[in-house]
């Protein structure tokens, strides 16, 4: 895995910062459903793999810290 910013592919990043955007985008929809009902587990499903992807596409582009 790349540990510099120089090591990390731009085209990855790229494809990643525009899929992180549309993770976010989906998560928050969740978190306001679930603002409405707490109980919701659809939405609390969602929101954690809303975060799981976007810690996984992180590593695979090398952002580490």
């Amino acid at each position: 895995m790349p540990s510099t910013d120089e090591e990390i592919d731009e085209e990855m990043l790229e494809i990643f910062l525009e899929e992180a955007g549309e993770v976010v985008g989906h998560a928050r929809d969740a978190l306001a459903l679930l603002q409405q009902d707490p109980a919701a587990r659809a939405q609390i499903t969602n929101v954690r793999r809303s975060f799981h992807t976007l810690k996984g596409g992180s590593r695979m582009v090398g952002l580490n810290v």
